[in-house]
């Protein structure tokens, strides 16, 4: 009889205590978050995520991006894919010789990529997870191309410094926090829309400043049609006596693609932070299983294989 996989992972790390890497001077625990959204992808390569829509990659009892307690959270209908690989990574990643540190930022290139493929579908379809979309393509409106440009030459090093600044205040409410505030944290009203205007506002400085002729459609939020998350940054500026230049040209669709990428970062630091003991010594059962190397992440050209014995990994920074 097949016994069911638990599926301690993304999020789910029930009233998990922070790794004792984070008891430590706060200064310390920044340099931590520094390192851990900047420093290079260890693979360097997509886990080439399928168009199936059948969840390929979930063969045994899983909820994709699971919460504890059954809380709700942003983008896990969009990320459950991604969750769902990174479920398998953590499960098999010892028997194929994948660490922890790569089972989490393929974690990070996958939302991230789903981000990107919601971003630049056409509105009359839905984006395929992991489709590679080329910012060059002539079927990508230039608009969406330069804005795509900014964020990937300026704004996730702006998004770091931002994110941590709200790392910092949750850590002067919670010194050492366990991952169910962390969780509540990032799941205020409050701090996701400061986060999301805050960026925006950034962002938008940075086109006025250094763009040519303001590449960008002279448009502002408010003029553009979308969300709950538009109306909000544009509340949140009015409210703080700020607004966006017009000249800077962002626009809803522009918004809906940063809140993705803010919450893709929220998930990635938490993988990192919280779900240590998730990663699987000795690997599961299943793990065997031809679909197997098909979740997991490595370059095209090489071929996984299946390691029967425990391998020790060094899953740690």
């Amino acid at each position: 009889m097949v016994r069911k996989v638990e599926r301690g992972h993304n999020l789910n790390a029930k009233k998990r205590n922070f790794p004792s890497l984070l008891v430590l001077p706060f200064s310390l625990f920044c340099l931590f978050l520094t390192v851990t959204l900047a420093r290079p992808d260890p693979s360097g390569e997509s886990s080439d995520p399928s168009d199936d829509p059948s969840r390929p990659c979930l063969h045994y009892e899983g909820d994709g991006c699971s919460i504890p307690f059954g809380l709700p959270f942003f983008y896990k209908r969009q990320f459950t894919k991604s969750c769902d690989r990174h479920d398998v990574c953590y499960h098999c990643g010892q028997a194929y010789n994948i660490s922890r540190p790569q089972c989490d930022h393929a974690f990070r290139r996958n939302t991230l990529a789903t981000c990107k493929a919601e971003y630049l579908a056409p509105t009359s379809r839905l984006p395929v997870e992991g489709q590679v979309y080329s910012v060059d393509s002539a079927d990508i409106p230039s608009h969406q191309q330069h804005f795509l440009k900014i964020v990937e030459e300026y704004g996730m090093d702006s998004l770091e410094i931002i994110i941590e600044t709200e790392i910092s205040s949750l850590v002067k409410v919670h010194p050492v926090p366990s991952f169910h505030q962390f969780q509540a944290w990032f799941s205020r009203r409050e701090v996701r829309v400061r986060m999301l205007a805050e960026w925006v506002k950034d962002l938008a400085e940075y086109v006025e400043q250094h763009a040519v002729e303001h590449f960008l459609p002279y448009q502002t939020v408010k003029d553009s049609i979308g969300s709950d998350w538009c109306m909000d940054v544009d509340k949140y500026l009015h409210d703080h006596n700020e607004t966006i230049p017009s000249s800077s040209g962002i626009v809803c669709p522009d918004i809906e693609y940063l809140t993705c990428n803010i919450f893709s970062e929220v998930y990635f630091l938490a993988v990192r932070l919280f779900a240590n003991s998730s990663y699987r010594r000795p690997a599961e059962f299943y793990c065997h299983e031809s679909w197997v190397p098909k979740c997991l992440p490595h370059p095209p050209s090489t071929v996984l294989r299946f390691i029967p014995h425990e391998r020790s990994l060094d899953g740690t920074l």
